[in-house]
């Protein structure tokens, strides 16, 4: 009966899970190619990388969440300005095994980043 029991509560907690990953990545805005003097906000993330990513003017605000579909680009060729906070940092990390190739700063403006946590 226990065993019952527990069985069910773990595939219950399973499908909450799956739900909810679901959700947020249906919720989530697809971005690729250029983006020229675009601001991202939390209200709005996640954002989901789809493509490869060239930036030429970007403001990221803090507590945005960022994506890789794939193994896609994040090149910085113009300027990048993505402060976050302790408590609200940006988060950039993959929705699958692919991975994403990291950030690329390529004869760039002068901006800022801090408070960044990439994952995998």
């Amino acid at each position: 009966m226990k065993k019952t029991v527990m069985k069910k509560n773990v595939v219950l907690m399973m499908s909450t899970v799956i739900s909810l990953i679901a959700a947020f990545n249906a919720s989530a805005i697809d971005v690729s190619g250029t983006i020229v003097n675009q601001t991202w906000t939390s209200n709005n993330s996640p954002y989901r990388v789809v493509g490869n990513i060239l930036v030429a003017g970007l403001k990221i605000e803090p507590g945005v969440t960022v994506l890789f579909q794939n193994n896609y680009v994040f090149e910085v060729a113009g300027k990048l300005n993505a402060i976050g906070i302790s408590d609200m940092p940006h988060i950039f990390t993959q929705t699958n095994n692919g991975g994403w190739q990291g950030i690329y700063f390529n004869f760039s403006s002068p901006g800022s980043v801090r408070a960044c946590l990439k994952s995998k």
